[in-house]
């Protein structure tokens, strides 16, 4: 099973920032890349698209060499948008949206019971390995995704969760006719802009050589220490020149720049559409 099948997180957040001509990101399931790839024709940086995960890089690798042979209705029923099945229906977040929703249609949407059930799925669905930095009570983490989820007036998952039938694949930028009909342009016209790296970012870091970069990291700061995330800011500064920028956020686990060199240009809380986080963060190196 893929741990991420759909990882767009808040693409209005990435475009309302300078994109460099070099990036380097989180492969996960691709999603941000290809948002990036769908803003305008013949916009193609070159992205290093990281992951110590090959399914996750197998996932992207599928999803790129799909929209270069298909056109969009083929691609979205291929994908599971609009038909059943489908890869990018297979992830851990997808599999437990898709639990729920069925479970609250059973129940008639009992919200007691409906809630309940979210903490349970929740509590029993995550990798304890990967929770050792959280310091939050699990109850209080659930309480505030499943009440962004309820009350949000901006994200699919609260209609999906009202709605067995629709897609649980969110609709985003290069699913569009306009962002489709980009990307598509700039994949087949520019193949070699992704280049998949199958790395922890540590190490493929002490490869590359100094410039201006876009770094992109979904998550990562989750499985770090503060001392370990200092320790990246600080190989992030030294192979970056001046005005350089990392997007991430962070959900379960709060963590800044502080101690580096990088400065925050944007901070504060996610919007409704990506309620499971509590924050987004954009840094620069000035």
């Amino acid at each position: 099973m893929l741990q991420y099948s759909n990882v767009w997180e808040d693409f209005e957040f990435i475009a309302s920032t300078t994109i460099h001509d070099n990036v380097i990101s989180i492969a996960s399931a691709g999603d941000n890349i290809l948002n990036i790839l769908s803003l305008q024709k013949d916009f193609h940086p070159t992205i290093h698209a990281i992951d110590m995960d090959h399914e996750q890089l197998e996932c992207l690798r599928k999803t790129i060499q799909s929209i270069q042979t298909m056109n969009r209705n083929e691609f979205l029923a291929f994908i599971g948008y609009s038909s059943s099945g489908g890869y990018k229906t297979t992830g851990r977040l997808e599999i437990f949206l898709d639990k729920i929703r069925k479970y609250a249609a059973e129940i008639n949407y009992d919200e007691t019971k409906v809630k309940q059930a979210f903490k349970q799925l929740f509590s029993s669905g995550r990798d304890e390995s990967k929770l050792k930095y959280v310091i939050s009570d699990i109850n209080e983490i659930t309480e505030r995704m499943y009440s962004g989820l309820i009350h949000s007036q901006g994200n699919e998952y609260t209609n999906v969760l009202k709605n067995p039938n629709l897609s649980i694949i969110p609709y985003v930028r290069y699913m569009t006719e306009e962002g489709y009909e980009i990307v598509k342009h700039n994949l087949t016209t520019y193949p070699d802009s992704v280049i998949y790296v199958h790395s922890d970012i540590q190490t493929y870091l002490k490869q590359l050589p100094a410039q201006m970069y876009t770094f992109i990291l979904s998550d990562i700061f989750e499985y770090m220490s503060q001392d370990e995330t200092d320790d990246l800011f600080n190989d992030l500064d030294k192979i970056s020149c001046t005005n350089s920028n990392i997007i991430y956020w962070c959900m379960l686990v709060a963590r800044d720049a502080k101690r580096s060199v990088w400065q925050e240009r944007i901070t504060g809380s996610s919007n409704d559409r990506i309620f499971f986080y509590q924050s987004r963060h954009l840094l620069f190196k000035p």
